[in-house]
């Protein structure tokens, strides 16, 4: 099946004029707009997804998954919120998550997902946005100490971080600050970190010859082992596997 074909498939099924909404967001600037189908496949998207997958056109969109075009130490994030809303038909509202650029760099973005339904309300697939956080404005201000803790990790990944320093920065207790946490990233403090790490790790095996120990270290892991323990835990292959692999 050809990619026009897929696309008008999932239309029918959605309903005749439904994609048609994704015009709105042409006008919108500095926000990804998106629809998947079931099997995670892009059906559309808005000329800033295009701009942000490096494809020219939406005939280039159909048909791809996140893993065409994202790393894979990102991918996993992706899938397990997409599973939630497809499978649950809950909506995914202000989840903070990190998304690479072309060059490699991260920034932080706020993404909302939302199911959607075929004409006989069978989930058939998921509509989302998703804005970088620093050109929110005001949206983002009840966030701000979700913006500190980025800010305090993106500075302080290399050395030690104390759960109780961070949630010291946001003047919660422990226990708030782990419930704020995890109800905006869907993931603890310590793996968020770990996951950090993990994939500046990437960046580094896929730049430089340097050493896996060395890498450990510069990313914040105790050692050659412990970045092992969690690489393989994220990835799914050892630090070796990814270098070679890449």
């Amino acid at each position: 099946m050809n990619r026009q074909e897929l696309k008008k498939q999932f239309v029918t099924q959605l309903g005749c004029e439904a994609l048609r909404i994704t015009q709105l967001f042409e006008h919108i600037s500095d926000v990804c707009f998106f629809v998947k189908d079931r099997e995670g496949r892009f059906m559309t998207g808005n000329r800033f997804l295009m701009d942000k997958l490096c494809v020219e056109s939406e005939d280039e969109i159909i048909g791809l998954v996140d893993g065409d075009v994202f790393p894979e130490d990102l991918v996993n994030n992706f899938l397990q919120d997409d599973l939630e809303v497809l499978n649950t038909g809950k909506t995914l509202d202000n989840r903070i998550e990190m998304v690479p650029n072309r060059d490699g760099t991260v920034e932080w973005y706020m993404t909302h997902k939302i199911p959607l339904y075929s004409e006989d309300q069978r989930i058939i697939g998921l509509a989302g946005i998703t804005q970088n956080l620093h050109r929110l404005g005001d949206t983002w201000k009840p966030y701000h100490k979700m913006s500190q803790i980025i800010e305090y990790i993106s500075t302080n990944y290399k050395s030690r971080i104390d759960v109780k320093a961070l949630a010291h920065v946001t003047n919660l207790s422990v226990s708030q600050f782990e419930r704020v946490f995890r109800r905006n990233f869907g993931m603890t403090p310590v793996k968020f970190i770990n996951r950090f790490r993990v994939h500046q790790a990437c960046v580094v095996l896929r730049r430089t010859n340097h050493t896996i120990t060395q890498i450990a270290h510069d990313c914040g892991f105790c050692d050659h082992s412990h970045l092992s323990r969690e690489f393989v835990r994220i990835m799914g292959k050892s630090p070796g596997q990814y270098r070679k692999s890449h």
